[in-house]
């Protein structure tokens, strides 16, 4: 893995954990849709996937 999708990795870890937490807080004070939203978009950052790869692998073919 690169720098950069390391990078990428850790953002979207961070970003999930934030939205996680949202998802905590707003479920104690009883909203129940907007847990439901903040906990959606937490695990979706999650279990998104980071290539370690960039440019022509994403269409499919592979570098040599």
């Amino acid at each position: 893995m690169d720098t950069s999708s390391a990078d990428a990795a850790r953002l979207l870890r961070a970003l999930a954990v934030r939205a996680l937490t949202l998802a905590l807080l707003v479920g104690i004070t009883g909203d129940a849709v907007l847990t439901l939203l903040f906990a959606l978009i937490g695990l979706g950052l999650l279990l998104v996937p980071v290539d370690s790869t960039a440019g022509a692998d994403r269409a499919g073919t592979r570098r040599p």
